[in-house]
């Protein structure tokens, strides 16, 4: 079977959503499939050779101006539906995958009914959730009814996708998968290391975001420092709210003890968990969790916040805690019973470790590989 997987990054961005395209790819190929891959890029160019190849394509994002789309935008798009017209005649894919419900998958939309071509759409969270943009709020309907068959990497959200279309769906969730073997070797040096660091370790990962619930995070652990709970926080990731957060450390008069690490590579994340007590993820929503699960994966205990995929991972009192989004009180609480009680933090440890193992990715590419064939047959 010709697959074609687009992500709508850049080639070389290094987030979740990547990390996952770029593992479905790989596990495809294994499989015996040809997947080509292509990515939003400055320019248009080939990486590679051989069958299985990658592009990277530039595509215009609709510019529009008093609700209106722009002149030079509208002539840009045309000039990039053209370009990748091109490229699809000269691949002829079976099935066509876009991750991420962008405006981007509008292209491929429009361009299956000249190529014939099974499109499926998978969607990760912030594509099928609110969002500032009006455009992107007008056609996402649009997009998601025109794909034949719609995938969820939670179970949550492909009923949000389904709330966006307004009228049913083929779809159905296929969760992400995490390395075992990647994240393991956290367990093991943390059985021969339990206590690395002088105080214990409260580590949070994620982009600094709204979404992502770090000033909460800050309230809550305001609140540890107020109740006399020694501990560190780590927060490793980097964005827009930065400033604001080291600002907001500054005024709750915790920054002595709060590091911001900015971005990490995955082998640093790892050594981050090594180091950790337990792993807060205080999202105000989440479309999977990854960061949480690998975690877990760890063998780090972790307090989330109750919303979006991150009840479907975390499903007992032995796997994690979950709390309320928004209620720095409640995350404190539940932080100050882990790092106070070794007992638990081993009960919650050997439960996510074993839950974790429930996310192989063998399994995901499987009903990946399921989904594409029956679309093709």
């Amino acid at each position: 079977m010709e697959i074609l997987l687009f992500c709508p990054s850049p080639r070389t961005a290094d987030g979740g959503l990547e990390r996952v395209f770029g593992k479905i790819g790989d596990g495809l190929r294994t499989r015996g499939h040809i997947v080509h891959t292509v990515y939003c890029g400055p320019e248009m160019r080939q990486v590679g050779e051989g069958k299985n190849l990658s592009w990277d394509v530039p595509l215009e994002h609709l510019r529009t101006r008093h609700k209106f789309p722009r002149v030079g935008s509208s002539i840009r798009v045309l000039r990039d539906a053209r370009r990748l017209h091109r490229l699809i005649s000269q691949i002829q894919p079976d099935v066509v995958n876009c991750h991420f419900a962008s405006f981007y998958s509008l292209y491929f939309c429009a361009l299956k009914f000249l190529h014939g071509y099974k499109l499926v759409i998978s969607v990760h969270g912030r594509d099928v959730k609110g969002g500032t943009n009006p455009l992107q709020r007008l056609i996402r309907p649009w997009i998601l009814r025109a794909a034949d068959y719609v995938t969820g990497v939670s179970s949550a959200l492909e009923a949000r996708a389904q709330e966006c279309a307004g009228e049913p769906l083929r779809s159905s969730t296929i969760y992400n998968g995490v390395d075992i073997n990647y994240w393991k070797s956290v367990e093991e040096s943390k059985k021969k290391c339990p206590s690395c660091s002088h105080k214990p370790v409260i580590a949070n990962v994620g982009a600094l975001r709204n979404v992502k619930g770090q000033d909460i995070l800050l309230h809550a652990f305001a609140r540890l420092r107020a109740s006399e709970v020694e501990a560190q926080l780590w927060l490793v990731g980097d964005g827009q709210r930065r400033d604001e957060l080291e600002h907001l450390a500054s005024q709750l008069e915790i920054e002595d003890h709060v590091t911001f690490h900015g971005w990490c590579s995955r082998d640093e994340v790892r050594e981050t968990l090594r180091e950790s007590t337990v792993f807060a993820f205080p999202s105000r929503n989440e479309g999977f969790g990854m960061a949480a699960l690998e975690a877990m994966a760890a063998g780090t205990p972790v307090v989330a916040s109750k919303v979006g995929g991150l009840p479907e991972i975390i499903t007992s009192s032995e796997e994690g805690r979950l709390v309320s989004s928004e209620d720095p009180e409640q995350l404190a609480g539940a932080l100050k019973e882990v790092l106070r009680t070794p007992e638990i933090q081993k009960r919650l440890a050997r439960g996510a470790r074993r839950r974790a193992r429930d996310f192989q990715w063998e399994s995901t590419i499987e009903q990946y590989e399921e989904l594409f064939l029956s679309l093709h047959s």
